[in-house]
């Protein structure tokens, strides 16, 4: 089956825009990711900060009973998990679940960033609740050893909320920015092939005998070249065509006036053209050359 040479520029250029688009999906949806994992620890370490005011006093004074029951109410309020860990990582209280039951926290990676004076963050699988969640802590105090750690937790639900809003607003715009490539790619291929397909039927008539088949091309590139070149081949071999034609003409006319007979051959030695037939018939001298190579065109004498 043919082939076209639009449908295969389109089709590479189709691939090419879909591959672009896909690619420029792919990262744009992780930097939204990114976009919004920051924002959401960003909130946590302000509730952090938040709860840390509230809660240095207590733990300094060692009010451990009250300091649970602030943590409780500060977790409800901000809709967040809120844990203050003692320094050799005894939980003091939780928002969620009972200080007593809670295993030793020392270990756990953000607390141990936050024991060492530095803001810890983590995204991993809770042991306590069995469900993942993104957690930040924040030293209180400013010496190490330091006095304790507030850690804020939610669930990555939210973070994954963001990035569905995200990635259903991304596709829409991955959509028309597809379609738009298509609309480039399809007045592209349009553009680049036109000129193919004049520049074939030209060469199509010229092949046929038309030897007046021209093209001339309003742009500058390689194609317009080769056009410029097929031109001024095509009038070479008009030209020579022409002068051939008007030669022949002239060896015609002069050959005719002429009474003799006579025999045009070409290099095998085979007969082109014969002049004065009447002569040939009269004198009978090549009648066995004639009957076996009569010239293409040329009528048998009668009685030949």
């Amino acid at each position: 089956m043919k082939r076209h040479i639009f449908s295969r520029v389109f089709a590479g250029y189709a691939i090419l825009s879909l591959l672009a688009v896909l690619i420029f999906a792919f990262y744009t949806l992780r930097l939204a990711r990114g976009i919004s994992y920051d924002a959401l620890t960003r909130g946590l370490e302000s509730a952090a900060l938040t709860a840390k005011v509230s809660v240095t006093p207590l733990l300094s004074e060692g009010r451990t009973a009250e300091l649970d029951s602030l943590v409780t109410q500060m977790g409800k309020e901000g809709r967040v998990r809120l844990t203050v860990i003692d320094p050799r990582g005894v939980v003091l209280a939780d928002s969620w679940e009972d200080p007593a039951t809670m295993e030793n926290h020392r270990l756990r990676p953000e607390v141990a960033s936050a024991l060492e004076g530095k803001r810890g963050l983590s995204l991993r699988l809770s042991s306590t609740v069995k469900r993942w969640m993104v957690y930040v802590a924040i030293p209180i105090g400013s010496g190490i050893p330091v006095l304790g750690v507030v850690r804020t937790a939610t669930y990555p639900e939210e973070l994954d909320a963001a990035t569905f809003r995200e990635r259903g607003s991304l596709l829409v715009f991955a959509s028309l920015l597809f379609a738009a490539c298509l609309l480039s790619a399809l007045l592209l291929s349009r553009t680049l092939v036109a000129p193919l397909r004049d520049l074939a039927g030209v060469v199509g008539r010229f092949a046929a005998g038309d030897f007046a088949a021209r093209l001339h091309l309003r742009r500058r590139d390689e194609i317009k070249e080769l056009a410029d070149s097929f031109n001024a081949m095509g009038e070479r071999v008009q030209s020579l065509f022409l002068e051939r034609s008007q030669r022949t003409q002239e060896l015609d006319l002069i050959f005719s006036s002429v009474q003799q007979g006579i025999l045009l051959l070409d290099s095998n030695g085979r007969i082109v053209r014969i002049y004065a037939r009447e002569a040939f018939d009269k004198q009978k001298v090549l009648h066995d050359i004639l009957f076996d190579q009569e010239p293409a065109g040329v009528p048998r004498a009668a009685g030949e």
